[in-house]
């Protein structure tokens, strides 16, 4: 049986916070089976900058695109 002050740990050992470098871009967030998954930040070479939810390395959810003109 788990606890439910257990579960809450099982939980942070399987999403890992930290950072991906692309060519094209910089991902500041979590990570779950080595994709961005939960809360993050990807910063674009253009200068675009998006700041939201993934799941399964993919945008989900709520988010925001910021471009700079």
């Amino acid at each position: 049986k788990i606890e439910p002050n257990m579960k809450d740990s099982l939980v942070k050992v399987l999403k890992r916070k930290g950072i991906l470098t692309t060519p094209d871009y910089l991902y500041d967030g979590e990570f779950k089976d080595d994709l961005k998954e939960g809360f993050g930040r990807i910063n674009f070479n253009s200068g675009e900058v998006f700041e939201g939810w993934f799941l399964n390395g993919m945008k989900n959810g709520k988010g925001k695109s910021i471009t700079n003109k």
